[in-house]
């Protein structure tokens, strides 16, 4: 096993200043696709991402003896959207302090809330010690940039306590999680619930039925790429919706570069009216090995019970039959856990290079978590005492 030493460091302004074959090297045997070169690359290239957005790309690559030993995306940010973990009262204490809270350095797959952040190191270096170097040249790197933190968020499970032994702070956050526990069926799974939890689930396949829709399920090329429009046009419904508080950060081009070179990895849930192609409601998912992960949804209409069969219970059957073992369905909506999710913590580190600020948050951090780990325990005993699912908690 090597060490870190006589590490050489790289900051570059783009990943298209990268060779694919360079970053994939390190990011293609990841169990996450979020930090693949072609899923990066199109958020930059679609003007998703860029410094105009507010996200001002600071990618770290790290060689030794002239070949690739490590990286990560990190990001210079001036406002914190697309970042999904609400820091907002945390800049109003900066601002009480006198101190800066922007800009700041931000290491996430962007505008993406699933737990995939980390470091890239190749397997034949020591993890600990090119950590160690790896933080230390992103704290150099901040204070030469005059940055005021350090954030790390929806890190990847295996990556919390590394970086907590190099002193980040853990902040912890609401998320849920479908797990795979042996089931062959969809009646498998549907045996976990009480008799009313099934009755409801069946309910909501039946009513959907009932109103002439179907759904399927097409993945990598069973998708037509023309599709890219459709779910563009979705994507923006959906976010309408939601006014002061949407979520529109991707172009069209994103999405039409995703249905072209990032195919192999797309999960397409739709749904049909009768006699009609064009699909009336889609979500778009992507998966990876054993792993699926709900991204983008939206309809042409409101339709009851749309949602739900599209963007659970079908992406659900197609997992068993896949032998998919985990589904991340997106942040957000406690009516998950009624569905067959269970809530759990999900995970930012932070650093302040203000003492004082570093101090307020180490010190109080933990009442949030204590919070944060109580409604998530609530969250899932309150289906339990509704006589939904036996125990959520297996």
């Amino acid at each position: 096993m090597k060490v870190a030493g006589q590490l050489e460091f790289k900051w570059v302004g783009s990943i298209l200043e990268i060779e694919k074959s360079v970053w994939d090297e390190l990011a293609a045997p990841l169990d996450t696709p979020f930090l693949e070169y072609d899923w990066l690359s199109l958020l930059e290239s679609s003007g998703s991402v860029t410094a105009e957005t507010g996200w001002e790309p600071r990618f770290l690559l790290a060689y030794r003896d002239g070949k690739p030993a490590a990286a990560c995306p990190l990001y210079r940010k001036s406002h914190s959207e697309g970042e999904f973990i609400w820091d907002y009262f945390w800049a109003e204490a900066a601002g009480a302090l006198r101190t800066p809270y922007f800009p700041k350095l931000v290491g996430m797959s962007p505008v993406t809330p699933a737990a995939a952040f980390q470091f890239m190191i190749a397997p034949d270096l020591n993890r600990r010690e090119t950590t160690s170097a790896l933080c230390g040249e992103i704290v150099r790197r901040c204070r030469e940039e005059g940055l005021a933190g350090i954030h790390f968020q929806y890190l990847h499970d295996d990556w919390v306590e590394p970086l907590r032994r190099e002193g980040f702070a853990h902040w912890e956050h609401p998320c849920y999680v479908w797990e795979n526990r042996g089931y062959a069926t969809f009646e498998d799974f549907l045996s976990v619930f009480s008799k009313n939890g099934r009755r409801n689930i069946r309910r909501e396949e039946k009513s959907l039925a009932e109103r002439g829709v179907t759904v399927r399920v097409l993945s990598g090329n069973e998708i037509p790429p023309a599709w890219h429009a459709i779910m563009f046009r979705y994507y923006l419904a959906t976010n309408e919706k939601f006014g002061f508080w949407a979520a529109r950060y991707l172009t069209e081009d994103f999405f039409r570069g995703l249905f072209r070179v990032f195919r192999h990895r797309l999960v397409v849930s739709c749904a049909f009216a009768d006699r009609t192609d064009t699909p009336l409601g889609m979500a778009l998912l992507l998966h990876k090995g054993e792993k699926l992960w709900g991204r983008y949804w939206g309809s042409g209409e409101y339709v009851p019970e749309l949602h739900f069969n599209v963007c659970y219970y079908a992406p659900v059957r197609w997992a068993i039959t896949r032998g998919i073992r985990r589904f991340d369905p997106g942040i957000g909506g406690e009516h998950k856990v009624l569905r067959g999710f269970r809530a759990v913590s999900g995970s930012s580190l932070h650093r302040f290079l203000d003492p004082r600020l570093e101090i307020l948050f180490q010190n109080n951090i933990e009442k949030l978590n204590a919070r944060t780990r109580k409604m998530i325990r609530d969250l899932n005993e309150a289906v339990v005492q509704k006589k939904f699912m036996h125990n959520v908690n297996h």
